[in-house]
């Protein structure tokens, strides 16, 4: 990371010398330096061509304009009236020192909605299709990290040149910044990013997506531990042929004095199998921390009950690593200007007193450097003192040979895979070169908000399938290793979970040289994840 931050020191320290030599300003300099930027003819010929795509790690990524719908902005006293669909939302921007909530609102419309109102609209933009086929919208909002702090001189004469807005500096990678457009800008922000990343001047210039559908849910419809959760017999998940062998695991380790991010739509506490006294919640729309617990939706709380669920207390299922503390870091996962930024504020305060973070969302759509810049600074390098943070991502649910964004962005990170009742990879599950391992996700029993607020009446929810099902179950016994050995470090807890994996299914497991841990499948990854033979492997590192 230090080595992006000062890279160009010493060109800077060059450009600031001239200046003060010269007396010239820096948006005098970036016109004249032509070895420097050559911003103008880029600008032109982007904007002419009407070229439609974003950078991303220097790869230009090409989308399609979707003309069905967009992305619009309006002046919060608008008068305007909207189809009761059309549902008006305040725009938020987490930045440092404030969350910036300026005097607008925004929404998402039809087409057909187009005609009667464009004489209040502050900012448009079309929905795009990714190359792999998803719909995004394109906010108001792009990012920038600067190369070095001095650079901010140039971001702010460019911003002036273009008539963009900062918004503010992210409060936790502070190179980063946020930016907006309006009718006035010289471009939109999908076109404003890419023309600032375009100049050379900057590290990164990318736009916030407006992304749906990132939960990897689905709709498909004698041992020697005694358990007396009423939904234990159903819990083929935990016990018996290609489940994860849990109730050995559970003698040896409860997770006590691990902490598990759940990173998702927030906890309902109020289901009685969920412990109150042993979780906070960081949320990541108004960036607070120790909120009162913040729920968005169902999926965090059937999430949470796989993880730690208490179990044998006689009332409903067991979990995993049912000692665990819990920090719920939620996000409503429905898209919003700013979702990018929520999301790598997450990773970033998450970092900070988490052990193992669960990810049952994901989609190809979100790559961003914002988010890999918070996974890799904060999680991977400086999480638990150093020895880094265990971070557990579904695959996804496309039925594809390749594995979601964020878990492809980084071999750091453990990616799972949904595996079935007779140890085969479902059909869905995404699978392919960056699949680490396998865990259960079809029919699982878990909790449910209560009442007529979850999935359905009552406090459990008995069809939780998918990839979102899957991770879990891996979070859960990443935490039951570092309760019994809290020195690994997370590439030893992904080594163990690897090497101890079963290799079920009947498939042709294989060594590969990049597939450092053993034999290993396409499909499956290096198997279907062991709890009892992870903690035992991890006891005997001590």
């Amino acid at each position: 990371m230090k080595n992006l931050i000062y890279r160009n020191v010493g060109t800077i320290i060059w450009v600031f010398f001239l200046l003060f030599l010269t007396g010239c300003n820096s948006d005098e300099l970036l016109n004249e330096n032509a070895d420097f930027v050559q911003h103008n003819d880029a600008c032109t010929e982007l904007i002419t061509q009407g070229e439609s795509y974003f950078w991303y790690r220097g790869n230009k990524i090409e989308l399609v304009p979707v003309s069905s719908k967009r992305y619009v902005l309006f002046e919060s006293n608008s008068s305007i009236k909207l189809a009761k669909t059309s549902e008006m939302q305040a725009v938020k921007v987490g930045v440092k020192d404030k969350l910036v909530q300026n005097n607008y609102v925004w929404t998402i419309l039809n087409a057909k909605e187009k005609s009667n109102i464009d004489d209040d609209v502050v900012y448009s933009s079309p929905f795009y299709l990714t190359p792999e086929g998803e719909e995004v919208g394109v906010s108001h909002l792009f990012y920038v990290k600067l190369k070095s702090k001095q650079d901010f001189a140039i971001l702010d004469s460019l911003s002036t040149k273009y008539n963009v807005h900062i918004e503010g500096q992210n409060e936790y990678l502070p190179l980063w910044y946020t930016l907006s457009c309006d009718k006035y800008s010289y471009a939109d922000a999908l076109k404003t990013a890419a023309l600032f990343y375009e100049t050379g001047l900057f590290e990164a210039s990318e736009p916030s997506f407006i992304v749906q559908g990132l939960l990897n849910e689905s709709d498909i419809m004698p041992y020697a531990v005694s358990i007396n959760d009423p939904y234990y017999s159903q819990q083929w998940n935990l016990k018996g042929n290609n489940s994860i062998n849990w109730p050995n695991a559970y003698e040896i380790s409860k997770g006590s004095g691990v902490r598990v991010g759940i990173f998702d739509q927030g906890i309902d506490i109020l289901n009685p199998d969920l412990d109150s006294s042993r979780i906070l919640c960081f949320d990541t729309v108004s960036k607070d921390l120790d909120v009162p617990i913040v729920v968005y939706g169902n999926h965090g709380t059937a999430v949470a009950g796989i993880i730690y669920a208490t179990a044998n207390n006689g009332k409903g299922i067991s979990g995993i690593a049912p000692m665990v503390s819990i920090l719920s870091i939620a996000n409503p996962f429905t898209g919003s200007p700013d979702m990018i930024q929520q999301l790598a504020n997450g990773f970033s305060v998450a970092s900070n007193s988490c052990d193992v973070i669960n990810c049952s969302w994901s989609g190809d759509a979100l790559r961003s450097t914002l988010i890999d810049d918070a996974i890799e600074y904060y999680c991977q390098l400086w999480g638990r003192n150093g020895k880094g943070t265990v971070i557990v991502f579904a695959t996804g649910n496309d039925s594809k040979g390749s594995v979601n964004y964020p878990g492809s962005s980084n071999d750091y990170l453990i990616r799972v895979g949904w595996s079935t009742k007779s140890g085969t990879r479902y059909t869905a599950s995404n699978y392919g070169d960056k699949l680490d391992i396998m865990a259960p996700g079809n029919d699982i029993v878990t909790t449910d908000r209560p009442g007529s607020l979850g999935y359905v009446s009552g406090d459990y929810y008995t069809k939780f399938n998918g990839t979102s099902a899957a991770a879990p179950h891996v979070a859960g016994v990443a935490a039951l290793m570092l309760s019994i050995n809290p020195n690994l470090t997370a590439t030893e807890v992904k080594e163990i979970l690897a090497k101890t994996a079963r290799k079920v299914g009947g498939y042709s497991y294989i060594k590969y040289s990049d597939k450092p841990y053993g034999t290993w499948n396409k499909e499956m990854g290096y198997g279907l994840v062991d709890a009892e033979a992870a903690v035992k492997a991890a006891k005997q590192k001590l």
